[in-house]
């Protein structure tokens, strides 16, 4: 039996963690404690916490903890702080997820399953959202239109040699990092595949001035990414922005009504998010422009 064992511990790999934290004094520690409940051997893994200059207890409530505590004092970035952990990290798998989610006990084990497949480079997992109250409709906005299956690093694992071929995150970016980091991922060649088992739980945002702050946030992230506006060209970049906004419109418009269609929200919930489509896209235009100027 022992060497049973002994056989299934040499198949499996070493893992980092690797958690960016910037003011998470609220959530750190019941997302520590989800990492230390993992059922993955204890002596083949590592906890990163990467603290980006929080001025609350983060730093004092994680140094309670049996994790790796390291800093990002010099650029103000989670792509930034998730480079540092990549670079500090001894695993030969590299796991991402947020300082303010929460993993399932078998969140690594299913992930690695999925990637010694051997067709597969990148795991993105499935993310839930962590409620135990009725939705306001922002937080139904939030779900609908946030848990889409792309290349996220509330959620995601991989071997740390898809880092020698992809490169690090763009520490530049504001928002959409991940995303570009799975562009060129894919420009590699590499595969990346969804999968529903690896579960990690992330909070809802509850308010109409959160979620504007985020697709302010989203939209200026894309923006850094797209060529920046020439002056002498204005309005006809202006107006191709608003055509990208309309499509924007469409392509969540149509992610609500098939919530609808599929009884995930109410006629009444459909009304009243058609407003918020509207301002949240304005929004993440207004977001775009200040991105490329």
């Amino acid at each position: 039996m022992s060497s049973e064992c002994d056989d299934t511990m040499n198949d499996l790999q070493t893992v980092s963690v690797i958690v960016p934290a910037y003011n998470a004094e609220k959530n750190i520690a019941t997302l520590i404690e989800s990492l230390l409940n993992l059922d993955y051997p204890k002596e083949l893994l590592e906890i990163i916490i990467v603290d980006n200059n929080s001025n609350d207890r983060t730093k004092e409530i994680v140094k309670q903890y049996p994790v790796k505590l390291l800093e990002e004092k010099k650029i103000q970035s989670s792509y930034a702080t998730r480079n540092t952990g990549v670079r500090n990290s001894k695993g030969e798998i590299l796991a991402f997820t947020d300082a303010d989610c929460i993993v399932d006990d078998d969140w690594l084990n299913k992930g690695i399953e999925c990637l010694q497949k051997g067709i597969e480079d990148i795991i993105i997992g499935e993310v839930k959202s962590l409620t135990n109250h009725e939705l306001n409709i922002f937080e139904k906005y939030d779900k609908i239109t946030a848990f889409t299956h792309s290349c996220k690093t509330w959620n995601l694992v991989t071997p740390k040699k898809v880092f020698d071929k992809v490169g690090f995150f763009n520490k530049r970016l504001i928002s959409g990092g991940d995303i570009e980091w799975g562009e060129r991922a894919k420009e590699k060649g590499l595969k990346i595949f969804y999968c529903k088992q690896a579960v990690v739980y992330h909070p809802l945002r509850k308010s109409f001035h959160n979620l504007l702050k985020k697709q302010i946030r989203v939209g200026y992230g894309v923006g850094q990414k797209s060529k920046r506006i020439k002056f002498y060209n204005f309005p006809q970049q202006i107006i191709k922005l608003f055509g990208k906004y309309f499509l924007w419109v469409l392509w969540v418009g149509r992610m609500i009504v098939n919530s609808y269609r599929t009884d995930k929200i109410t006629f009444f919930d459909l009304l009243s998010l058609c407003p918020i489509i509207i301002i949240f896209g304005l929004a993440t235009t207004y977001g775009k422009i200040m991105g490329k100027v």
